[in-house]
């Protein structure tokens, strides 16, 4: 079950959580069981739509592109109360509680292992990693392994500065309301879900969405305008990047199509790198121009 509006997933997202069979020929799709979508921001109905096999509460706590943050706290509260775990707080559900017999009886692939009894501290991430990981085979080889944790070791620094820099050119796109039409980014007063932020987070992470006035073809010319910031699907990469969904990764949908899942013609998707803010934005600024000639 997944706590999300149908307008603010990722397509792939969608995919998954589409309640397909097994043998659809999607070699990209893997089969689960059940999956039922309700709005990102409203708990009315989740609890009375729990049904007997209900396993987890799926939340996502900052949705791309839409930028809303999700209410864990409200969630979870409707999770646990039905027995099961509301994923983005995966270490602090009751494990042991006995609705979950896969973690409170032996593991007999595994030696017999009890998760709940021998890694109490941290029982669900232990189970991925000894048994699903285990059996979908998804390790990375030996350097992946490597550069991913030569990569976690600076993370914290990185992601405070991303959070920053994506906070100042936020705030400086929404004073450009003459060629931008909407800013989304949780770190902003304007933001909806600027107090979840503020409760959850620290630092608003460092991507942001704009609409750019003037649809598709504004979306376009603001993207080639710009020469620092890098054209890439990438988000946390420490060059800034930029996607326009509407001529990229969305280029064979019609408007209307991409409206009804939330992606304006005009939408522009910036991930904000490490780069001097100031330079960032200056890039910005100038591509602005050429969009409002």
């Amino acid at each position: 079950m997944t706590a999300h509006d149908e307008t603010q997933l990722h397509d792939e997202t969608k995919r998954i959580h589409s309640g397909y069979a097994p043998g659809n020929k999607d070699p990209r799709q893997v089969p689960i069981v059940q999956s039922t979508t309700y709005t990102f921001d409203s708990s009315d109905g989740i609890a009375a739509a729990f049904k007997p096999n209900t396993k987890a509460l799926f939340g996502e706590i900052i949705a791309n592109p839409a930028m809303s943050v999700l209410d864990v706290e409200k969630f979870a509260r409707i999770a646990h109360g039905q027995g099961v775990p509301l994923i983005v707080d995966a270490g602090t559900f009751d494990y042991a509680s006995g609705t979950l017999p896969g973690f409170t009886e032996p593991d007999d692939s595994y030696h017999g292992v009890v998760y709940t009894r021998d890694y109490a501290a941290a029982p669900f991430v232990i189970k991925a990693r000894m048994q699903p990981q285990r059996d979908f085979g998804a390790y990375p080889s030996a350097h992946s392994a490597f550069m991913l944790n030569l990569s976690l070791e600076s993370l914290d620094v990185r992601m405070r500065r991303h959070c920053e820099n994506a906070q100042k050119v936020a705030e400086y796109l929404f004073t450009r309301d003459d060629v931008v039409t909407d800013v989304r980014y949780p770190g902003l007063p304007s933001s909806p879900y600027n107090d979840l932020a503020e409760k959850y987070l620290e630092g608003a992470s460092g991507v942001l969405t704009i609409d750019v006035k003037g649809g598709r073809e504004a979306g376009v010319k603001f993207m080639d305008a710009l020469q620092l910031i890098a054209r890439q699907v990438h988000v946390a990469d420490a060059r800034s990047c930029v996607l326009h969904p509407a001529s990229t990764t969305h280029r064979q949908v019609p408007d209307d199509q991409l409206e009804s899942v939330g992606i304006t013609p005009g939408l522009v998707r910036i991930s904000v790198g490490l780069e001097n803010a100031d330079d960032t934005i200056a890039d910005i600024d100038q591509a602005l121009a050429k969009v409002a000639e």
